[in-house]
């Protein structure tokens, strides 16, 4: 293969280009791929301040309870308790659901976001295979025309 041949200039410069796009390209997918981390973080954060909050509704509704029964003795609030820990509780229930479809969404986005790294990447590797391929069946076509072809010849065209 000749290394003076223009063409070899040009592939190298098509698979450096390319090396370099795919660099960017997985920059990017591990970007996007940190900024999902850190949204699924702050949710976590999120879900433990509420959870925080929730308990201390809890706690100040039982004071809330507790106090209108030292202050009114005749009122009779048997049960207000259960209701006021039933009613936190389902609040907790409504809002664990809600954080595991979210939870959920963020993994299925994570293993889609692997597919595409994959696919994205078995598509690189292709390319520059195919391209390697290329170069060197264009290199052996060269090397052949310029033994065939004598050196006056090509040097007059």
């Amino acid at each position: 293969m000749s290394t003076s041949n223009p063409l070899t200039a040009m592939f190298g410069y098509q698979r450096t280009a390319f090396e370099q796009t795919q660099t960017a390209v997985f920059e990017s997918i591990k970007l996007q791929r940190t900024a999902v981390q850190q949204f699924a973080d702050a949710l976590e954060t999120g879900k433990q301040l509420q959870t925080h909050g929730n308990e201390l509704k809890r706690t100040t509704l039982h004071a809330y309870v507790d106090a209108i029964e030292q202050a009114t003795p005749e009122a009779d609030l048997t049960g207000f308790h259960e209701i006021v820990d039933e009613g936190i509780d389902a609040l907790e229930d409504g809002y664990e659901q809600n954080w595991d479809a979210v939870i959920e969404g963020i993994e299925e986005l994570e293993a889609m976001s692997d597919s595409y790294s994959e696919t994205v990447d078995d598509s690189f590797d292709s390319f520059l295979d195919a391209q390697a391929q290329i170069e060197d069946n264009t290199a052996t076509i060269v090397d052949q025309v310029e033994s065939v072809v004598p050196d006056e010849q090509v040097a007059a065209d």
